[in-house]
């Protein structure tokens, strides 16, 4: 019964695997424009959160935290 689930999922993976590879072929230009706005989505979110660190650093906010995770690391350290 096992070996059954087992070829049965392998199968399903091969198939879904060959949708994805027609799709890719047949569709190159979609594909493209899909990756572009992944791409870019990845990149507005990295730089949102490098510009929220930067200003939390100017409004000087990251000290008491840096001090908290340094007294926990200081804490776990001396009680092992």
């Amino acid at each position: 019964m096992y070996l059954y689930f087992l070829f049965l999922y392998i199968c399903v993976f091969i198939l879904l695997l060959a949708c994805v590879v027609a799709l890719n072929s047949v569709y190159v230009e979609y594909i493209q424009r899909v990756q572009a706005i992944f791409t870019a989505s990845k990149i507005i979110a990295l730089l949102v959160i490098i510009v929220a660190g930067l200003i939390q650093i100017a409004r000087g906010l990251f000290y008491k935290y840096l001090v908290k995770s340094i007294d926990k690391c200081v804490i776990v350290l001396c009680t092992r």
